[in-house]
C-alpha cells in the first residue's frame, strides 16, 4: 500500500480508464478530526492568485505565498492569515 502511496503522489494526478482517481492514506480518527479544524483556511485560500497550500502529516497546513513559506498547527492562526491576506469571504 505504501509503495501505491509513494507512486501516486510522484504522479500527481492518477487516472483509470480515462477517469480521474485519488488515493488518500487512511489517517487514524484523531488525526483526521486535527486536519478537519484546517477546512475553512483551506476555503479561504483556494483558487487564490499565487497561493500554494496543503495538509501535511499529522496536521500542519503549509501555505506557500508571495516567495514565503507559512506553517500553521493553529487552524484559528491560519484563518487569521487567510483572512489579513484575502479578506473573509
Amino acid at each position: 500500500m505504501e509503495e501505491i502511496l509513494r507512486k501516486a503522489a510522484k504522479m500527481q494526478q492518477v487516472t483509470f480508464r480515462g477517469q480521474r482517481i485519488n488515493i488518500f492514506p487512511d489517517y487514524p480518527p484523531a488525526v483526521v478530526k486535527r486536519r478537519a479544524l484546517f477546512k475553512r483556511a483551506r476555503e479561504l485560500l483556494k483558487d487564490k492568485p499565487g497561493v500554494k497550500y496543503g495538509l501535511q502529516y499529522p496536521a500542519k497546513l503549509r501555505v506557500s505565498y508571495n516567495g514565503k513559506e507559512h506553517y500553521f498547527t493553529d487552524p484559528d492562526k491560519a484563518v487569521k492569515f487567510a483572512e489579513n491576506c484575502f479578506g473573509s469571504e
